[in-house]
């Protein structure tokens, strides 16, 4: 939805408190922040579902009001709020299941809490359409059906005329019919056409008029009212696509879940089992959804929650489901693809870029924190760029804190695998092994060997000065060279 996006909303006439007594301007709200709507003929307070147009009798016309962006979020907020409040008349007793479900609200029937209800901006614009459209279907069936009751009491005394004028027509002899004629004439005057007909004539024309109308608006007013019940309906079902797109992924994982419970069980029951098999969501770029904690904390939790619901409904105990799902669903975190949210980070013009820089780095570390806390991430990838390009530089090559983010993951009980994603060596480097040494080296891991003192990585690269022993080891573009080799892989020295 983007703003300036505007839509027909009938707004009501408001003028009291809910107390009914004190005077206020129009769109007065109370004590819960609820706009009040009056009924124009009682001045009593109405649901927002029955608000009317305000009528304008200097102008002469109902007013309505264009909504724009900023006027669909205060709509959807009053939404939201109306919804809340008649989730919990439910949950209270105050409305009977019927009453909910036909309430314009019943698709939050399985919320857990109210603050879990929420209408967006986006379906409120749908809601307030539907809505016109549904008054509108109202107003023309109430103009259909306005003088049907009367048209139909009219047709009742018309047939009977219609027998009684018969039976005069009959006893009447054939030289005195003009004398009917005459009297029908001088009852309607010129109305009449010049070819005078008898009574029963007359009544049939009339009859088969009022039939007419009577049809039309059978059929004018009873599709008026489908179209009305149809729109009503409808508002029942607004939902955004990024909620419904949600609720289709929590499921989707919550049922890849399972299949990985049902293969690691599989694997388990043969004795090949290492570790259990677990689907893991990772942080993307930025522009995808799931790459911020927030949303990918989100993703993961409500993936696991509708994984416990599918288990508890095939009998699973709770508690197994839950341990279930908290084993089989997870997250991989990307240090690399997290560092890319530099280049949407608003630095202060007024600031250094090296103060901006730390800026950055102190909220990559909070959200990672963040994440650490949260206890979903199961996997992670190691993996270094400069904050705009999924570069795949080995870690230390490019700016990522990836050190400390690490750290933090290991403070809250990280247990995890360590993935060094190699990427951008490969090019010059087949076999990659430098690629690691380069991530050894950055964790500032020791070399070891056999019969050999650890070494650390100064000691061993670029140089042999200073060394008072030959190197045990080569590697990089020191080390043979593997175009040539056996079947084996065995390098040809």
């Amino acid at each position: 939805m983007r703003n300036g996006t505007r839509a027909n909303s009938l707004r009501c006439s408001r003028g009291k408190k809910f107390d009914g007594k004190t005077k206020t301007a129009p769109g007065e709200k109370d004590e819960n922040g609820r706009l009040i709507y009056l009924d124009p003929f009682s001045e009593k307070r109405v649901p927002d579902e029955k608000r009317v147009p305000r009528f304008n009798k200097d102008k002469g016309k109902f007013e309505i009001k264009q909504m724009g962006w900023e006027e669909l979020e205060e709509e959807a907020h009053q939404m939201t709020l109306r919804a809340r409040e008649i989730w919990e008349q439910w949950k209270g007793g105050k409305l009977s299941e019927e009453e909910f479900t036909k309430s314009n609200w019943a698709k939050f029937k399985d919320v857990k809490s109210k603050e879990d209800i929420v209408v967006r901006p986006e379906e409120a614009y749908i809601i307030s359409t539907l809505e016109t459209n549904a008054a509108n279907s109202r107003g023309w069936a109430t103009y259909y059906a306005g003088n049907f009751q009367e048209n139909l009491e009219n047709l009742k005394k018309l047939e009977k005329a219609k027998v009684f004028y018969k039976e005069i027509e009959k006893a009447t002899a054939e030289e005195e019919k003009w004398k009917l004629k005459q009297q029908v004439r001088s009852l309607v005057g010129d109305l009449v056409p010049p070819e005078a007909k008898l009574p029963s004539e007359v009544i049939d024309h009339a009859i088969a008029e009022i039939r007419r109308h009577m049809e039309q608006a059978q059929e004018g007013g009873s599709s008026q009212w489908a179209q009305e019940a149809e729109a009503m309906e409808t508002i029942k079902h607004v939902e955004s696509a990024e909620t419904y797109a949600l609720k289709e992924a929590h499921n989707a994982y919550a049922q890849a879940g399972i299949q990985a419970m049902l293969k690691s069980q599989q694997l388990e029951g043969k004795g090949a089992l290492r570790k259990p098999i677990f689907v893991a969501m990772e942080n993307l770029f930025p522009e995808s959804y799931g790459a911020h904690p927030d949303e990918l904390i989100d993703l993961v939790k409500h993936s696991r929650e509708q994984m416990e619901v599918i288990l508890r409904e095939k009998g699973m105990p709770a508690n197994q489901a839950h341990e279930m799902a908290e084993k089989h669903i997870g997250a991989t975190f990307d240090t690399g693809h997290f560092n890319m949210w530099k280049k949407y980070w608003r630095g202060d013009s007024h600031k250094p870029i090296e103060e901006n820089d730390k800026e950055f780095t102190k909220w990559y570390l909070e959200q990672v924190e963040k994440l650490a806390k949260a206890g979903i991430v199961k996997h992670l990838h190691i993996v270094d760029n400069y904050g705009y390009q999924d570069e795949h530089l080995a870690p230390g090559q490019g700016n990522a804190s990836i050190r400390e983010a690490i750290e933090i993951f290991k403070k809250h009980g990280y247990k995890g695998e360590f993935i060094v994603e190699p990427g951008a060596g490969s090019n010059v480097d087949s076999n990659q092994f430098s690629f690691m040494t380069n991530a050894w080296k950055y964790f500032g891991r020791s070399i070891y060997g056999v019969g050999v003192e650890p070494k650390r990585w100064g000691e061993v690269q670029y140089s042999y000065f200073g060394q008072n022993q030959p190197p045990y080891f080569v590697f990089g573009p020191y080390a043979p060279s593997e175009d040539w080799t056996l079947w084996s892989g065995t390098p040809l020295e």
